[in-house]
């Protein structure tokens, strides 16, 4: 499904054990990027281009990175969302609370 067309033409799935699925295959694919970056054989156009960074950090936001079994953060473990990179292509963008509402 991932490689056939465009994520945003692609509508997400209506239950909430298959967005879970699906969110853990998207991740495992960004677990396999962000230590790719890293390592010391990656030219160093790619270990120190700015994208590697923000993948890396949107990529720990939902994600518990230390664990080998890959799992989304609970709830109560996510950043705050004035903390929260919005999206890769602004990285600078934040989410924003008001009051009590996200």
């Amino acid at each position: 499904m991932r490689d056939q067309q465009r994520f945003d033409h692609v509508r997400l799935p209506r239950t909430a054990p298959k967005r879970e699925a699906l969110a853990l295959e998207l991740g495992a694919d960004g677990r396999q990027w962000v230590p790719w970056i890293a390592v010391a054989t990656t030219p160093a156009v790619g270990r120190t281009h700015p994208a590697g960074r923000v993948l890396r950090q949107v990529w720990t936001q939902p994600f518990s990175a230390d664990e080998p079994p890959l799992q989304l953060r609970p709830a109560k473990d996510l950043p705050p969302t004035a903390r929260v990179i919005g999206s890769p292509d602004a990285p600078d963008a934040r989410l924003s609370t008001k009051r009590d509402t996200p």
